[in-house]
C-alpha cells in the first residue's frame, strides 16, 4: 500500500488517531484551567456548550478516523485479507460512499473547537452567563 490514493486515508487515519488523543487529554487541562487556576465558573449557556464541545469531540474525532482508516483499509483490498483470506483488488468507488460521512463528522469536531474558542474567550474575558 502506497501514499497514493487510498493508502493515503489509511495512513491519515492511523496518524491522526493518536494526535485525537492528546487533543482530549489537552482539552481536560484546558477546562481544569479554566476552572482551577482562572477561577471562572462554567454554567448556564457556557455549560451546555462545553458539554457539546466535550461529546462532539469525542464522537466526531474517533468516528472521522475509523471511517478514514476503514476507507483506507477497504478500498485498498486490504480488508478482504481479513475476510476471504487473500487481498483484493482496489475499489476506489468504495471512497466515494464515505466521503460524505467522514466531512459530516469532521464538521462535527471543527464546530466543537469553535465553541471552544467562544467559551474560552468570554471566560478569560470575565463574561457572566
Amino acid at each position: 500500500m502506497t501514499f497514493e490514493g487510498l493508502g493515503k486515508w489509511f495512513f491519515l487515519g492511523i496518524i491522526f488517531y493518536p494526535v485525537l488523543i492528546v487533543a482530549i487529554a489537552v482539552t481536560a487541562i484546558f477546562y481544569m484551567h479554566l476552572e482551577v487556576n482562572l477561577k471562572r465558573k462554567i454554567s448556564g449557556m457556557l455549560s451546555v456548550l462545553a458539554w457539546i464541545h466535550l461529546v462532539g469531540m469525542n464522537i466526531g474525532g474517533p468516528l472521522a478516523t475509523m471511517l478514514m482508516i476503514f476507507a483506507g483499509l477497504s478500498g485498498s483490498g486490504v480488508m478482504s485479507v481479513f475476510t476471504e483470506g487473500k487481498i483484493g483488488s482496489q475499489n476506489v468507488e468504495m471512497l466515494d460512499t464515505l466521503i460524505t460521512p467522514i466531512a459530516f463528522s469532521v464538521g462535527i469536531k471543527y464546530r466543537c473547537y469553535l465553541w471552544r474558542f467562544s467559551i474560552y474567550t468570554d471566560l478569560y474575558k470575565g463574561k457572566k452567563h
